[in-house]
């Protein structure tokens, strides 16, 4: 039998415009305001980054631009970004936000890498439709 001992459990949500399940985390971003704001992130295992929508990018304190690597680019997109401090399963840090277009869909406002993740674990059950997350790797 396969252990589950994660502390946290996060359970896909259904997109109903196309049927598919997604694993959504709540993201809580420090703006360069002083005050936080909570955006829901697609949890995204293929990507490194902390991508958000374009329109977010006032909130937060510009940094220039970095090459992001995207599927079906040939070679990496100079794209703004922002400096921010996250917090993630109650964990803290600065990070770099790179602002890029996204497809559109109402369960996310961004894509949330693996950049934030060294100190977590993880373990997913795609059937069951569930995110698994643990603080003790």
């Amino acid at each position: 039998m396969t252990d589950k001992s994660f502390e946290i459990t996060i359970g896909f949500q259904k997109n109903a415009l196309d049927g598919r399940w997604y694993p959504i985390v709540d993201a809580m971003f420090l703006t360069k305001f002083g005050n936080w704001i909570k955006l829901p992130m697609l949890f995204d295992t293929g990507a490194t980054p902390i991508i958000l929508r374009p329109d977010h990018g006032n909130s937060f304190t510009p940094a220039g631009t970095r090459g992001l690597d995207t599927p079906g680019d040939e070679t990496s997109r100079q794209v703004p970004t922002a400096t921010g401090k996250m917090k993630v399963f109650d964990v803290e840090g600065d990070y770099t936000l790179y602002l890029d277009k996204l497809p559109p869909n109402p369960l996310y406002q961004g894509l949330l890498g693996r950049a934030p993740f060294s100190a977590f674990g993880f373990g997913f059950w795609e059937r069951d439709h569930k995110l698994y997350v643990t603080l003790k790797p």
